[in-house]
């Protein structure tokens, strides 16, 4: 058997009847409020939801496309990659060709 400091053990305290009926009190205002939130939000939820699409809508008409890219920074960016291409192919064979 061992011997236990006071200090291991919870304090405990008595829950009054009167403690009871205020939280029994508290929880059932609250359950009753919840019950009347579910119910009135649905009916403006129903209208608040068309006005969202609505509101939706609206924003996707006014975003703006971007202006077409140039012809010229395209013919530049193939030529960039051919460029890329060609040193590639030039630099294996010169690095295949120094390790023979």
């Amino acid at each position: 058997m061992g011997v236990a400091r006071s200090s291991e053990y919870p304090e405990l305290e008595k829950i009054t009847k009167k403690k009871l009926d205020i939280m029994d009190e508290f929880i059932r205002d609250k359950s009753v409020l919840a019950a009347q939130a579910l119910k009135s939000p649905s009916r403006k939820s129903n209208k608040s939801e068309e006005e969202e699409v609505k509101d939706i809508q609206e924003d996707l008409n006014s975003i703006k496309a971007l202006p077409a890219p140039n012809q010229e920074e395209g013919e530049e960016k193939r030529k960039r990659l051919e460029q890329r291409k060609m040193f590639k192919k030039w630099f294996t064979t010169r690095s295949s060709s120094l390790s023979l």
